[in-house]
């Protein structure tokens, strides 16, 4: 008997699972079982963006490391943040050639200012990259549209339509006023289907219904080019947060509830036009 090897079998039940255990002894009851080494870390470079497959759903994601201090974070109404963030734009293409991004998540809000910030991003002579982080509606889908690469959060959304506002003064003085909007939008409306492939009388009939993507979506009809998971230090990036006092208010409109501390209000020359 004391040459006898005896085998025994430990099966352990957990909550969720089966935890099999298995250990043999010898005649002097010693453990057998070797120890396994600890798989060393696999290090993962991040100069390009790292192509990662969602197996549940089959769609690719890169994940990109970005450098906070060429990443411009714009949040809230289109208004002065999307000028400051142009001026940004101006200082980083200035110092260096290396990528900028800008994170969008906004409504949309006033093409006038959005419009700035689309005249420094295409003059930029350092590429500029769009990533929607949630949503990016009205100008803040046209923002986006002009970056070098359009980026988008998994599951973020993107949403156009026709540009809206209104006028006052001499009836010549609006329609020369709306006629150069009317330019504008139309310009960058222009660009935005030429990078989806469409021509610019499809893409406006788009707008007309109100056309709304999510990520994967607006990477199939070509309304993005990638779908990212971004990494990056919030408190270390450059942040363009919209006033939340501020409004777009025509000259001579009053506020429909007075107060103590009335909103700061941005002038068009008796126009005012939103995204």
């Amino acid at each position: 008997m004391n040459n006898k090897v005896i085998g025994s079998l430990v099966l352990g039940l957990a909550v969720g699972g089966v935890l099999g255990l298995v250990s043999v002894f010898a005649g002097n009851n010693s453990w057998i079982n070797q120890p396994t080494s600890p798989k060393p870390p696999v290090a993962i470079a991040i100069a390009a963006p790292l192509e990662v497959e969602q197996k549940a759903s089959g769609k690719q994601v890169s994940t990109v490391v970005l450098n906070e201090s060429r990443t411009i974070l714009i949040e809230g109404i289109i208004l002065q943040n999307a000028v400051k963030a142009a001026q940004e734009i101006k200082k980083l293409s200035r110092t260096s050639k290396e990528p900028i991004t800008i994170l969008i998540n906004s409504p949309g809000g006033s093409v006038f200012h959005g419009a700035a910030l689309v005249s420094a991003m295409e003059a930029s002579q350092a590429p500029v990259n769009t990533v929607c982080l949630g949503l990016c509606a009205s100008m803040a889908a046209v923002i986006h549209q002009h970056g070098h690469s359009r980026q988008m959060v998994d599951r973020s959304v993107v949403m156009f339509h026709d540009a809206a506002g209104g006028a006052q003064g001499y009836l010549p003085h609006m329609l020369s006023r709306l006629n150069v909007v009317n330019r504008i939008v139309g310009k960058m409306s222009n660009a935005i289907a030429k990078k989806a492939g469409l021509t610019q009388e499809a893409f406006q009939a788009l707008e007309h219904t109100e056309l709304w993507l999510d990520a994967e979506d607006a990477t199939a009809r070509k309304f993005n080019d990638k779908i990212v998971s971004v990494h990056y230090d919030e408190a270390k990036v450059i942040s363009f947060m919209a006033d939340p006092e501020f409004k777009i208010r025509p000259v001579g409109v009053l506020p429909l509830e007075p107060s103590a501390t009335p909103a700061k209000t941005t002038v068009l020359d008796f126009m005012w036009i939103t995204e």
